[in-house]
């Protein structure tokens, strides 16, 4: 063979050797490089993203995004990130990446998924899902916020309102808070309403008819109005939260940043969407004044404490019935006003009040020539005329068993026949989780029922009254009170009665039944159907279980006064109704 047709057969066979055993030559030929590994993107707003990924090396990359309805987007990117930006607010994306080297591409990495932040507010209609059962992850949503009118909440600007539109089918599975920009979280409502109470108007397309969260004091909570209203209204209105927007407000932070909104479905089955948002902040001249309250409250008059602001020069009080209107800065409204009280005070004293009537104050702060919002809250005063009042604090303490006797002196007393009385004790009762601490001022005595065994279920405990008058003077709902407290996993329930000494019926005036907290809980009771005549109350408790103790302390008469003439002649109560029998 010629070394010319050698050297010709060498040409020719040499490539289709490297071809065939899959390797090329690096120059003039392409080599496959490794696929990435997509990394979930950071530097998130409401129209940008950067992505990222981790890749062994390439040219170039290839980079695919599918945003709405499905649409591929494509850019090329040099390095192992790319800062989208274009995008939509409020958009699920997903995207993946591959490699590019020397002109071939390796496979798709990867996908990975995000949304864009929420711009402040929404648009109506976001329909952004709420994941079913995600409360072990959280629903959250990032807000945008590069508009507030100030920068330090409680400063010069505040958190005035945060404005919702959910749909869901069954709003008590919602769990909803807000996390400010530095961390400070604040529950807005937590497992409230039933089916079909959303959150605002979902047919509203204008997004008009929302639910309103606001320190406004005059307003219901979501619990209160959950707790009148109809099972499938919606709660559209003004209410207060959970946890007030004051504990956001006092951080002095900037509110230009992110922000959360996290709303978790804590059940299966039932879904939602959220259809709007709106983080509502003001303009502050002067800070408001916060967490205004009643402190002791009379007949005639209420002491009213609020938080000091050190830059007010002085607070404006205005105070009324309920469809009175307030004023704003210097101008004075339809109620009563106390002007010009110093920004250093935070105590007021309303006098000439009428007794056991609801009124409405409202507070704001001058500072300089600007003036705060106002700032709501209401109080009910107290009943005129105390007559008679039984407080248990001159007793002795009785031996804490169920059926051991505690003879009561005074205007109440235990019924003997019952097999159960009415205890006085100081301090903790004797069983584990049931029952109060101590007396309504801390440092007294009360009455209870004891509950634990051998008391059987349903054993009844029955106190009962003199002879007393009522009188024609009386305000309707404003004749007797009394604190009740009831504790434990076994509340039985708790009746008041009255019966007159004409009728051998005994009318129910108040009755609860299970546990109501573990607070001393005030109740006013009116007499107006019994006016002008001689009647005895009665309470009952009936034993739920073993940790189901009543109390009771402050047993107040108003305007009412012992009918002495009644009280002369005495029967022995031989049926146990509760009257005596003469014969």
């Amino acid at each position: 063979m010629s070394s010319d047709l050698l050297a010709r057969l060498k040409c020719y066979f040499i490539p289709v050797i490297w071809i065939f055993l899959g390797v090329l030559p690096r120059q003039g030929i392409s080599q496959a490089c490794d696929s990435p590994f997509a990394q979930a993107p950071d530097s998130i707003s409401t129209t940008s993203a950067k992505l990222h990924w981790i890749s062994a090396g390439a040219d170039t990359f290839d980079i695919e995004l599918i945003g709405a309805a499905d649409t591929a987007m494509y850019e090329i990117a040099i390095g192992d990130s790319f800062f989208w930006s274009g995008l939509l607010p409020a958009t699920s994306y997903k995207y993946r990446v591959r490699a590019v080297c020397n002109g071939m591409v390796s496979d798709w990495s990867n996908q990975i998924s995000f949304s864009t932040h929420l711009s402040n507010p929404t648009s109506c209609g976001a329909q952004l899902e709420i994941g079913n059962n995600s409360c072990n992850y959280n629903n959250q949503f990032y807000i945008d916020v590069d508009d507030a009118p100030g920068q330090e909440l409680g400063g010069d600007v505040v958190l005035k309102e945060v404005r919702l539109l959910i749909a869901h089918t069954y709003d008590q599975d919602l769990e909803i808070s807000l996390v400010a920009p530095d961390g400070t979280t604040i529950v807005l409502s937590d497992r409230n309403g039933e089916e079909y109470n959303n959150y605002g108007n979902p047919y509203d397309s204008t997004c008009q008819e929302l639910v309103v969260f606001a320190d406004d004091y005059c307003r219901p909570s979501i619990k209160d109005f959950v707790a009148t209203a109809n099972d499938s209204t919606n709660f559209v209105g003004t209410f207060r939260p959970e946890e007030p927007l004051s504990t956001i407000n006092a951080t002095a932070i900037d509110p230009n940043g992110v922000w959360k909104l996290i709303v978790c479905d804590n059940q299966i089955s039932d879904i939602g969407t959220l259809e709007y948002v709106d983080l509502v902040f003001l303009p502050l001249d002067c800070a408001l004044p916060v967490a205004p309250s009643a402190g002791q409250i009379g007949g005639d008059f209420t002491e009213i404490d609020w938080d000091v602001n050190n830059s007010s020069d002085s607070v404006f009080i205005e105070y009324g019935v309920s469809d009175f209107v307030p004023g704003t800065e210097n101008m004075l409204g339809g109620g009563d006003t106390i002007v010009g009280i110093s920004g250093a005070l935070s105590h007021a004293v309303l006098v000439n009040l009428l007794p056991s009537t609801t009124y409405y104050a409202y507070l704001r702060t001058k500072c300089g020539s600007g003036y705060s919002q106002n700032v709501c809250f209401y109080f009910t005063t107290a009943c005129a005329n105390i007559s008679l009042e039984t407080d248990f604090d001159d007793l002795s303490s009785c031996n804490p068993k169920c059926n051991a006797a505690c003879p009561l002196s005074g205007i109440w007393h235990n019924l003997t026949n019952d097999g159960n009385d009415w205890v006085v004790r100081a301090g903790k009762t004797p069983s584990f989780n049931t029952g109060p601490n101590s007396d309504v001022s801390g440092n007294g005595k009360y009455i209870y029922t004891e509950t634990s065994y051998p008391c059987g279920s349903g054993a009844l405990a029955v106190l009962q009254s003199n002879c007393i008058f009522v009188g024609d003077d009386i305000a309707n709902n404003c004749a007797f009170s009394f604190y009740a407290h009831m504790k434990g996993n076994h509340i039985g329930t708790l009746r008041l009665l009255a019966g007159s000494i004409n009728s051998s019926n005994w009318d129910t005036l108040w009755t609860h039944s299970g546990a109501q907290g573990n607070d001393w809980n005030k109740y006013y009771i009116g007499l107006s159907d019994y006016v002008g005549e001689t009647i005895q109350l009665r309470f009952e408790g009936v034993r739920g279980g073993s940790t189901g103790d009543m109390a009771l302390d402050e047993l107040v008469f108003y305007g009412n006064t012992l009918d002495l003439g009644a009280a002369n002649t005495y029967y022995t109560d031989s049926d146990g109704d509760g009257y005596g029998d003469a014969n």
